[in-house]
């Protein structure tokens, strides 16, 4: 009897180990089966970002491309007159157009919905001869900011300590919804700062020297690199490569009085120019970054 009752608790135990051992089976091939889910689950939603980040980079590229198609119609609205889309030439009749052309975009941003929270009482040139006068009169720090932390400071918040909070919205603004026609402006703006005469329409250009220490901030200086660097790589070019015109500019007056070297700068722009898609005047900036390398004997 008492064998009888052995065997049948053995056999009891051995049914209850073989339970938990088949539970025991069930659960990790379950866990097996949540693992498994949850590394595919990973891996789809890991190849749909792929997706996602190689589709935005074709989205870019072809925006890129065509940046530089801007209709006829969409010049004359922005610039008074549909023009070849070349920078304006270095002649006399190449700067009145230029004036004309830049005295016409202000007259079109007064007129532009985004602009009435800063006109009130006033007109986009009035603002520019302001911002023209208050960034004369402060112009950035060139040195080595290194060694003088509130330089440094300055310089980094420039803009917006000399121009205050509105402007520098305002031209963040203009930046951002004329993107378009952004070249021929920038172009025809760089003829006008660069000019001696008064022209109707427009603000006395700024003082020359004062065109020199913009360009020695954006090039040498940790703060003016550090704005740039902020802003979108098409402002960044143009801005840099704008600054090297003004420097050549300065060399051929005497004004170069920080001893900038422009030749390292060079072959960054030219790079940087090369490689960048949608410019419309690409050409013509390659032609004379060529030149001023020419001219300063670069290799």
């Amino acid at each position: 009897m008492g064998r009888l009752v052995a065997i049948i608790v053995a056999l009891a135990g051995l049914a209850v180990i073989s339970y938990i051992a088949v539970m025991r089976v069930q659960q990790w091939h379950a866990e097996q089966m949540i693992t498994a889910v949850e590394q595919e689950r990973r891996e789809h939603e890991y190849q749909v970002q792929l997706l996602h980040e190689k589709l935005a980079e074709k989205q870019d590229e072809i925006a890129l491309l065509h940046e530089d198609m801007v209709s006829d119609e969409r010049l004359a609205e922005a610039l008074g007159e549909t023009v070849d889309l070349l920078p304006a030439v270095d002649s006399e009749t190449g700067r009145r157009d230029a004036a004309r052309r830049l005295a016409s975009f202000l007259t079109y941003l007064d007129g532009r919905n985004y602009m009435k929270p800063y006109l009130a009482g006033t007109s986009t040139r009035v603002l520019l001869e302001d911002a023209v006068g208050s960034l004369s009169e402060n112009t950035p720090f060139i040195g080595d900011e290194k060694k003088d932390l509130e330089s440094l400071l300055q310089n980094l918040a420039h803009f917006y300590r000399v121009l205050k909070k509105e402007p520098v919205r305002m031209i963040a603004a203009i930046l951002r919804e004329e993107a378009d026609v952004l070249e021929p402006v920038l172009a025809d703006a760089m003829t006008w700062i660069t000019g001696e005469d008064v022209v109707e329409g427009l603000p006395p250009p700024p003082d020359k020297a004062v065109l020199y220490d913009y360009a020695a901030y954006f090039l040498e200086t940790l703060g003016g690199k550090s704005y740039l660097a902020r802003r979108g790589a098409k402002i960044r070019i143009l801005a840099t490569f704008y600054s090297l015109q003004i420097l050549d500019m300065a060399n051929d007056y005497g004004l170069n009085v920080h001893g900038i070297d422009i030749r390292p700068h060079l072959d960054i722009v030219l790079n940087d120019i090369r490689s960048r898609q949608g410019l419309a005047f690409k050409k013509s900036y390659i032609e004379t970054l060529a030149r001023l390398k020419d001219k300063y004997q670069t290799s």
